[in-house]
Formats: C-alpha cells, sequence, structure tokens
C-alpha cells in the first residue's frame, strides 16, 4: 500500500518542475544533462551537438528516475534514496 504523504510529497516538491502549464522549466532542467555530459565526456557532448539533438531526449531519465534503464532493482533502490535525500536538483 503506498503512503499518500510520500506520493504527495513526491508528486509536489520533486516533481513540481515538471508539471508546470508550459514546458520551460522542464526544457532548462532538461539542458543540465548536456552540461553534465559535456563535463564527463567532452567527445560524447559534441557528438550530441553534431547530431542536433534536443535536451528532450533526456526526459525519459529524468522523470522516471532512471528506472526504466536498470535492470538490478538494488540500484533503482539506491538511486530513489538518493533523490528522495537530496533537493530537488539532484
Amino acid at each position: 500500500m503506498y503512503c499518500y504523504r510520500c506520493v504527495r510529497r513526491v508528486a509536489h516538491y520533486y516533481l513540481r518542475d515538471y508539471m508546470q502549464s508550459t514546458m520551460q522549466q522542464t526544457t532548462a532542467i532538461l539542458e543540465l544533462v548536456f552540461l553534465v555530459i559535456k563535463h564527463v565526456d567532452k567527445r560524447l557532448f559534441d557528438f550530441i551537438v553534431e547530431s542536433q539533438v534536443n535536451s528532450a531526449v533526456a526526459a525519459p531519465w529524468i522523470l522516471t528516475w532512471f528506472s526504466h534503464s536498470l535492470e538490478q532493482f538494488a540500484d533503482v533502490a539506491r538511486l530513489y534514496d538518493f533523490f528522495l535525500a537530496y533537493p530537488p536538483i539532484m
């Protein structure tokens, strides 16, 4: 059974930026993904820029907190613990 307060907290605190009437805030957040990629792997960043991929490509990872991409439940649980323990920008 879901804890109503927990679900409400996640929706109102962690997902509020993605639930606005426009995509402006979401797009700004998704652009941060490219900055991280640029810092970690310049070659990959250059390839993404050259491919003209927009930031919407990162939306599934951000909105599902990577859970659809990971095969091990322990990895998903660890990420959720991390995301819930820190501010939404994480």
